[in-house]
């Protein structure tokens, strides 16, 4: 059963999209002609829809993905989302996982994807604002990662899936570069 977004969910999600965090998702940057990995949370309501949707929107058929609940809530090493069950894969795991799936197939574009409302998010007690937080720190982190590997070329974008209650659930792209200008109080590097 799909999770639903409470109104102060939705109230921040709205402000999000209101001050351009948010963005709709422009085809032309969504696609990707070699095809993409794709990190997103596993849950059954969303994850086939979001694939479909995704493939709509930008064209792009060679899809890569890699899922686990909680998606991209688990990248950065802040997150709760691992830690509150003993066998969850780590953000660390994550990202090798991710660096192998490219090199395998041969990929050079990865994306995060968030999704609202996720149960993993709720079950570690997250708010949307805890978990946008998150996406984009893991997103920085595992920029950070590629770096370390000589992976600079690896281009990271980042996305939110939001079923808003009762309409179709949208697509955005994720401005992490933005985000972070606004609400990480550290210096934002390499986004």
């Amino acid at each position: 059963m799909a999770e639903l977004l409470d109104e102060r969910s939705r109230a921040y999600l709205r402000a999000r999209r209101d001050d351009d965090i948010l963005c709709d998702l422009d085809p032309h940057k969504a696609h990707h002609a070699s095809g993409l990995l794709l990190l997103q949370c596993g849950d059954a309501d969303i994850s086939c829809g979001l694939l479909d949707h995704y493939r709509q929107l930008s064209g792009c058929d060679r899809i890569h993905q890699i899922t686990v609940n909680g998606g991209a809530l688990n990248l950065s090493s802040a997150s709760p989302v691992p830690r509150r069950r003993a066998y969850a894969i780590t953000g660390l795991q994550l990202m090798y996982e991710i660096e192998e799936a490219c090199s395998l197939k041969g990929l050079d574009k990865v994306v995060v994807c968030g999704h609202s409302a996720c149960g993993a998010g709720r079950a570690a007690k997250l708010s949307e604002e805890d978990a946008m937080r998150l996406i984009v720190q893991g997103k920085l982190e595992l920029r950070e990662f590629f770096h370390r590997r000589g992976r600079e070329h690896i281009e990271i974008g980042s996305m939110m899936h939001v079923r808003w209650n009762g309409d179709e659930p949208r697509l955005y792209f994720l401005d992490a570069a933005r985000y972070a200008r606004t609400f990480m109080p550290a210096p934002l590097t390499g986004t």
